[in-house]
């Protein structure tokens, strides 16, 4: 299943954990501002030929227990050319390992944030997962990290900005991507 949260509180007002409930009772679960649940087949087939982000979700660092192997599945299964569309990233850098072994094909990016140790937090954990891409948190980025970033080869996608200023800002650093939540506000700023 495709959905951003571990439990439905802030989408459907509903304690439960998605991995908890069977797809039948998670599409029939309304969601908050008319979403529609689908799983990760659908999301593919859905998006057609854009790329595809496909983040893997844990609990804690090793803790992906059998996600990893089944996103690969559902992408090897949508077809060779999903393949060189998707990017599967992870804060867990044990998912991305999991990832590499079981299809090499497969292009990750480490995500990484503020409040994680240094080692992380700076992205010197992608060459050791295999990333082809980092997605820093937004805060970590300056004009020397992006360079030095994209100097060591890694495709650079920043999450998530909104700010026009900021998106300006980073744009002109010479990021890959920005994730942001309305892409259209996001074009208009940074004039496209």
């Amino acid at each position: 299943m495709v959905f951003h949260d571990d439990d439905l509180q802030r989408l459907a007002g509903r304690p439960e954990r998605v991995a908890d409930l069977p797809l039948a009772e998670l599409r029939a679960t309304a969601l908050r501002g008319g979403g529609t649940w689908c799983t990760l087949a659908e999301a593919l087939e859905a998006a057609g030929p854009l790329e595809v982000n496909v983040e893997i979700k844990s609990t804690g660092p090793g803790r992906a227990g059998a996600l990893p192997a089944a996103a690969v599945a559902v992408i090897r299964a949508a077809g060779a050319a999903a393949a060189e569309r998707v990017l599967v990233s992870s804060f867990d850098p044990w998912a991305l390992v999991q990832v590499r072994r079981a299809a090499p094909e497969l292009a990750t990016a480490l995500l990484f944030h503020a409040g994680e140790p240094l080692p992380a937090r700076r992205g010197w954990i992608g060459p050791w997962v295999g990333a082809a891409a980092l997605h820093p948190e937004h805060v970590l980025c300056s004009g020397a990290t992006v360079a030095a970033w994209r100097r060591a080869g890694f495709a650079v996608n920043v999450w998530t900005v909104d700010d026009p200023v900021r998106l300006r800002e980073l744009a002109a650093w010479g990021v890959d991507g920005l994730f942001c939540n309305d892409p259209g506000a996001a074009l208009a700023a940074l004039g496209g």
